[in-house]
This record gives C-alpha cells, structure tokens and sequence, in this order.
C-alpha cells in the first residue's frame, strides 16, 4: 500500500479556488481497511474560526458499511492543520445509531451533524479533539413537531441554529427555528424554540410553506436565514429580527435542480 506521504488529499482554497492545501491521506496503524475504500467519497467537513483560533480542522466521517446509504458512523477522522497529522476517534454517541443527513456545521470548537432521526430531532457533535461526544434533541416536548428531512445547521452571530422548514402538521407546515443556548445553571445546552412562521410575505406575493421549500443557508454575521422555493425557482432571504422577507434571485433556467453551498472568505 503507498504511504500516506505520496497520496494526498486537496482541500481547495475557499473565495478564490487558487489556495490549495494538501492533506495527507488518512493511514491508522491496526485500522481495518481495504485499499478501495482509501479512496471512497466520505463525507467530510471542515472546521475553522479565524476569529477564535488560527489553524483549522477537517472532519471525515467512516460509516459502518461504507458502501450503503444511511449507514451509521462508526469512526471519526480529525485533521488539524497545526499538527498536520490525522487521529482516528471511534464513535462514543453511547446508545445512539448516528447516520448523518448531510447538513453539518462547526461552531464552540465542535462539529455538529443534523441527523436521519427527524423524528426525535437528534443532532450530534463531536470536537476537535475527538474526545467530547454528544447527542442533543432538538423537539423533545409534544405537539412540537419537525419535519422529516433532518433539518439545517448554522451558525450565525456566534451562536448555532437548527431550522426546519417542514415543520409543524402536514396540513400546516412552518418555518421552525431554534438556537442551542447554555441550560440553567449551568447545566447542559439546550435547543430553544424562537419563532414559527407558516407563512411570508415578500415582493412577489406571499409565500406559504410547504414540501417544495427547504433552507440552504444561514448569514453567520446578521440574522438571514436563506430559503428556496423549488417551485417558484425563488432564493428568498428572511430576516429573523424585523420579520420580513424578499426575493433575491428568481432561476429561470431550464434545470429544476440547483445547488447552494456557503461562501466561506479566503483568510491568508
């Protein structure tokens, strides 16, 4: 098997795509993998807080059955640029079938994962250090109820969000968010109700929820969540504090599919 040292993984410079850097591939002494699954996509993530810490860390999630859908995770792989070496955490989410859903962010130094227990609401975290493990519930009181497709995560004004916008009843879908705030006396976090929206009204008329919205994006420095009405071929920016909405972009070409990804500044 080559060494870790002539194969290398890139992570591609954020704003401008001209900074690369070269992580080493992943190599654990006694981990049992074969060598095509060396090269298997896996879901990875990077974490990094210029305002907190200079140097930053990516995550890589190994699932139980690499090759299958919704398996869980059964391992952590941590990169952090100031050593420039990987460690390999196993799962410690004690009592808890992880399988992430695909939206993840990086905030308070941990990474946490919105997972394919909608039902319950699960989020899970780990930190940079691979050594604090937890598993927070984000609608853990009835009638509260959130949708079924696992939810978004962001940070925005040094605090995170979980957002649903299939929230609420079938008859009657809402816009649910929740910030994740320190519990009573000091006591553990918790995920707090802020606001429930079943509708919004911007230029264009307005704007009911349903199936065909969804939320890709949160501002991290002013509170703007970012909606997209599949339907409409609509991007619309809502504001958390003054309660208004507006449409940004309306998508008039051909494709039905599009894809959103945060900007992430080039911090050299």
């Amino acid at each position: 098997m080559p060494s870790s040292s002539r194969r290398r993984r890139r992570l591609a410079g954020a704003a401008s795509g001209r900074r690369r850097s070269n992580l080493p591939v992943p190599a654990f002494e006694g981990a049992q993998e074969h060598h095509e699954d060396m090269w298997r996509p896996r879901t990875a993530a990077l974490a990094f807080d210029p305002a907190v810490f200079p140097h930053f860390h990516v995550f890589e999630l190994v699932n139980r059955e690499e090759h299958k859908i919704g398996s869980a995770v059964k391992a952590v792989h941590i990169y952090s640029s100031e050593t420039g070496t990987w460690v390999r955490r196993e799962n410690e989410w004690w009592g808890y079938e992880i399988v992430s859903s695909g939206h993840h962010a990086y905030a308070n130094g941990s990474l946490h994962l919105t997972t394919a227990d909608a039902e319950n609401g699960l989020v899970a975290s780990v930190d940079t250090a691979g050594t604090t493990w937890k598993v927070t519930r984000v609608c853990p009181e009835h009638p509260a109820k959130l949708g079924g497709s696992g939810g978004f995560i962001g940070p925005s004004r040094r605090r995170l969000f979980f957002l649903d916008a299939g929230a609420g009843s079938s008859y009657a879908p809402e816009l649910a968010i929740y910030a994740l705030e320190p519990g009573r006396g000091g006591g553990a976090e918790r995920w707090i109700l802020k606001q429930r929206v079943r509708n919004l009204q911007h230029q264009s008329g307005r704007m009911w929820f349903g199936t065909h919205h969804a939320v890709v994006g949160i501002h991290p420095e002013c509170g703007v969540i970012f909606l997209f009405d599949s339907r409409g071929r609509k991007l619309v920016a809502y504001d958390m504090d003054q309660g208004t909405a507006r449409v940004i972009c309306t998508f008039t070409g051909p494709s039905r599919k599009y894809h959103f990804f945060p900007y992430v500044p080039l911090h050299s």
